[in-house]
């Protein structure tokens, strides 16, 4: 079965959308169970705060009830081509800071992005479904892959 796209409501709840993707439920619905108690309509707490961010979001991931296992793969088109598994990608926003390097410190300048294995589709929870554009520059900037299965599944 297809995940149903769902777009997020906070500027930065791209990884509620997504669990919400994962878990065939509304965003309010996965807000609520990332952070029970918490207004829906208020601000994000921060939960997602470790710099190794991969981590964070597997540990969060484990303790919802999923599946997570790190994708050997770091070209989306091969995701794409071979990949049977739902997935999520970590994109690490570069910063333009005058510099020529990059600094990956700051787990904020992140984004989340599901990867759909039945439709072949990269879903962005901004928007919707990724463009040819946004995946060169997903490519880029791609920090992990992480496919992603309910527990009874693995």
């Amino acid at each position: 079965m297809s995940l149903r796209v769902v777009t997020q409501t906070h500027m930065d709840g791209c990884f509620i959308a997504c669990l919400a993707m994962f878990l065939g439920k509304s965003y309010v619905e996965a807000f609520k169970a990332l952070y029970p108690g918490q207004d829906p309509n208020g601000p994000i707490p921060q939960v997602l705060t470790s710099v190794d961010l991969m981590q964070a979001v597997t540990d969060t991931l484990k303790k919802l009830g999923f599946t997570v296992k790190r994708s050997s793969y770091r070209k989306l088109q091969s995701l794409r081509k071979y990949s049977r598994k739902n997935a999520i990608l970590i994109i690490r926003w570069q910063c333009d800071d005058d510099s020529d390097e990059v600094s990956y410190s700051n787990p904020w300048l992140c984004h989340a992005v599901v990867f759909d294995a039945e439709t072949k589709k990269f879903i962005d929870p901004s928007h919707g479904h990724a463009t040819s554009y946004e995946m060169k520059s997903y490519q880029r900037q791609l920090d992990s892959i992480l496919y992603v299965e309910p527990a009874q599944a693995a």
